[in-house]
């Protein structure tokens, strides 16, 4: 899951940088779309680490 959010936040720094040089409203919304499916895959990551004292 680690590896997906930094896929997403990649994604979002692209998408940001060619909305603010295009003018693109659409490519910022996108980037800010990518940037939320960035922490909730590292907040998924993080919760289905398993814990070291057991499986709850």
């Amino acid at each position: 899951m680690l590896a997906v959010s930094w896929l997403f936040l990649a994604l979002a720094v692209v998408t940001l940088l060619l909305g603010l040089s295009r003018e693109g409203l659409f490519l910022i919304y996108v980037s800010i779309g990518s940037s939320v499916a960035a922490t909730v895959a590292l907040l998924a990551g993080l919760l289905r680490r398993p814990r070291p004292d057991g499986p709850f």
